[in-house]
């Protein structure tokens, strides 16, 4: 969790988050534009984008506290839910030291949705950015423009500079993108790549996704091997400290659980405390679900070092 908790400090440029802090995943959508190759889109069931009274339920159940953080993720493109600005704006409403922060495949960042986001004073804007080329990053992320989604992420950098004052932490821009065995002699080229622009980036390592993706038959391969999957599982600190909110409400072991196998609760009726009891019940008899004992997830086999993350 230490790990965790250094990357989501960076994210949200603050010096530290409190030991007690939560992070909560929101999936705003599992509808997608683009098709990327790493993403197990085919293998998923259940497609849609979560309700104003679905995120409604989610305030309510968790009761939420200030120091805890909420990143609209997932599965899909948050940024094709509508509701997404009013979200994070009832968020903001509530609690004014909030962390909040969206990742992005960053193709939606127009004027509007920018505008939007930065009104609604969400921290941190996180895009998925592989490749600093067109050849590299239109063969991974198929749908996408490399020049087109290039220009949006500099003109996102360029509004948040517009807003920045002196003294204020304001909204960030981080880049991530996948390093595996076949790009990682280029990880200080892609770091160089984005620090000319002005754009901070982290390193996310490549893994199977809880069995979903060959990560051999595509070409990717784990930086870090680590046990084989099927090994036994001791920990995870994804499924500990991580509370993943999918788009109808569901709350999943892990968000690489596409296809809802394992629900611990769900937000528009359970409490969070109940489903924190189930989970720290998992825990405690050891009866870890089939998509932890099929996950090569680094944080489940191994420390993270201080390079990337594993999230």
């Amino acid at each position: 969790m230490k790990k965790l908790k250094k990357f989501f400090n960076r994210l949200f440029s603050s010096a530290s988050l409190p030991a007690h802090s939560r992070i909560f995943d929101v999936e705003a959508s599992r509808r997608c534009n683009i098709s990327c190759k790493f993403c197990p889109r085919e293998n998923m069931k259940k497609i849609g984008m979560m309700e104003p009274g679905t995120f409604d339920n989610f305030l309510k159940n968790a009761r939420l506290r200030s120091h805890d953080t909420v990143t609209f993720c997932g599965l899909g493109e948050p940024l094709l839910n509508p509701s997404l600005p009013g979200f994070v704006t009832q968020l903001r409403n509530r609690y004014h030291h909030f962390n909040i922060g969206i990742i992005t495949n960053g193709t939606l960042l127009n004027p509007h949705t920018v505008t939007s986001l930065l009104d609604a004073q969400i921290n941190s804007i996180m895009v998925s950015f592989n490749g600093i080329d067109a050849q590299t990053y239109e063969n991974l992320t198929k749908g996408a423009r490399f020049t087109d989604t290039l220009a949006k992420l500099e003109y996102t950098q360029g509004e948040i500079l517009k807003r920045k004052n002196p003294g204020t932490r304001g909204t960030q821009l981080l880049v991530t993108f996948i390093l595996s065995r076949e790009n990682l002699h280029l990880e200080e080229k892609i770091k160089a790549f984005w620090y000319a622009k002005g754009m901070r980036s982290v390193p996310q390592y490549m893994h199977n996704r809880g069995g979903f993706v060959d990560i051999n038959g595509i070409g990717m391969s784990p930086v870090y091997s680590g046990e084989p999957a099927g090994a036994p599982v001791q920990s995870c600190a994804v499924f500990e400290n991580f509370n993943f909110i999918a788009w109808n409400g569901d709350v999943l072991v892990c968000c690489q659980d596409i296809q809802h196998r394992f629900v611990v609760g769900n937000i528009n009726k359970d409490s969070m405390s109940l489903i924190h009891s189930r989970k720290a019940q998992i825990i405690k008899e050891n009866k870890w679900p089939d998509i932890c004992r099929n996950c090569t997830e680094p944080n489940r086999l191994q420390p993270a070092d201080d390079t990337g993350t594993y999230i």
